[in-house]
């Protein structure tokens, strides 16, 4: 049976029946063609996090945002001086990343330019979904800090470092980058070219970066050699050593009657009324042997302790116990999973599967990659932790007690139990 139809503008036209089947079958075949390449292309939309926003907080810029709907790792952060497109993205500088459910960054900007921030997911291959959607994972307004917030956050440049002794005391002057910080001074009887000569030396004071000498009284007749820290760069163990910079690397001194008129001090000083007390020893002190023909001047004849006193040292020496080195490596409470569901923190995802293989070097190169960042000062003295950690596994005993030291601001009582043990296993320790 044959069908009419009215095309528009034109005359009745007959077209059959199985004709007009395979117009049909031709127009659901091509709305198929073209509906599924839009909805696989749906399908495959990348996650994204919401409600990104930049706040300027001091020197700082602070990102928050809302996690995406679907599972994430972990997210890349970006900034760039212009508005993050998927054309100039590959000229954005990389931050750091962020934790699933982190939902904040905190960005350091080196100056008071307006920056652009981006947030993106990762693949399953860890590489970052180039596709940014405003409002959602990036800014659209540039946020800037201020250039004075900045100033009292760089670290200051001490250089030209000088000594001179002056009617018995040693004068340091130097200059200095910036007003805004604090200094650090160091000395000791050993030249400074490392972190472990700190151990040996004595923190004199800490003076504000404003001033540029300092007057020291040592002890007159030694080398000395001083050292001058930022002292937040010192705080979190980025201090540099540079020599007649911040390092003085000639020693001075002070000769015996320096600053008298050329006096001699032993003759200007009085003779002590009284001589000070003395002790004659009649055995060896490190073996107990007798010295043999010595009498002790001070011998004292044996006294019976009465029993409540007897008691009363057998009480107090009850307690004493042997000296155990730690032996088992340790999480801070902040890095353990509080819960059978719960996820580890990103430094203990780091270094977790390479303390328990004892591959400590490796752990050692994550936590120093980590440092290499910016982080906020807990997060920066729990790797300094994990980091003594690695360097005390493998017996360097000098490298890890500087690690705990500047893990301690934070985590006192944690660092001293393994600064206490340290110090215990110095005494017989050889390099």
């Amino acid at each position: 049976m044959d069908m009419t139809y009215r095309l528009a503008f034109g005359a009745p036209t007959i077209i059959g029946e199985t004709r007009m089947k395979r117009i049909h079958a031709f127009i659901l075949v091509t709305m198929f063609l073209t509906i599924v390449p839009v909805y696989a292309q749906r399908q495959r939309l990348p996650p994204f996090v919401s409600r990104l926003t930049a706040h300027v907080e001091g020197a700082t810029i602070k990102l928050t945002w809302q996690d995406a709907d679907e599972e994430v790792e972990r997210y890349l952060v970006y900034r760039h001086t212009e508005e993050i497109t998927t054309e100039n993205f590959p000229e954005a500088t990389y931050l750091g990343e962020a934790p699933a459910e982190a939902m904040t960054f905190v960005d350091y900007p080196p100056d008071d330019s307006r920056y652009y921030y981006a947030v993106a997911a990762v693949d399953e291959n860890g590489d970052p979904y180039d596709v940014f959607v405003p409002y959602r994972n990036k800014t659209t307004t540039g946020a800037a800090v201020d250039s004075a917030a900045i100033e009292a956050t760089l670290p200051v440049a001490i250089t030209d470092i000088r000594a001179e002794v002056r009617e018995r005391q040693v004068v340091l002057t130097f200059s200095t980058s910036s007003k805004r910080r604090s200094i650090s001074i160091y000395r000791g009887t050993q030249p400074f070219n490392s972190s472990a000569d700190l151990i040996s030396a004595v923190l004199i004071d800490t003076i504000p970066s404003s001033q540029t000498e300092y007057t020291d009284e040592p002890v007159a007749d030694l080398d000395y050699y001083y050292a001058l820290f930022d002292s937040e760069l010192l705080r979190i163990g980025k201090q540099r050593f540079l020599p007649q910079q911040n390092v003085l690397s000639t020693p001075v001194r002070i000769a015996p009657g320096d600053g008298e008129d050329g006096a001699s001090k032993s003759a200007t000083t009085s003779m002590r009324a009284r001589p000070l007390p003395f002790l004659v020893l009649s055995t060896k002190i490190d073996t107990g042997e007798s010295l043999g023909g010595v009498r002790n001047s001070l011998d004292m004849p044996q006294v019976v302790l009465s029993p409540r006193v007897a008691a009363a040292v057998d009480e107090l020496t009850a307690g004493t116990t042997v000296f155990t080195p730690i032996s088992t490596w340790e999480l801070l409470p902040e890095d353990r999973p509080q819960g059978a569901e719960s996820a580890q923190s990103e430094l203990a995802g780091l270094i977790v599967e390479h303390f328990k293989n004892a591959e400590w070097s490796e752990a050692r190169t994550k936590l120093k990659t980590y440092l290499l960042t910016r982080r906020p000062p807990a997060a920066a003295q729990r790797a300094r932790f994990y980091l003594g950690q690695t360097y005390y596994f493998e017996q360097r005993y000098p490298e890890a007690f500087i690690e705990f030291l500047f893990a301690s601001d934070g985590y006192y009582a944690a660092s001293m139990r393994w600064m206490d043990t340290i110090l215990v296993l110095l005494k017989e320790w050889r390099p």
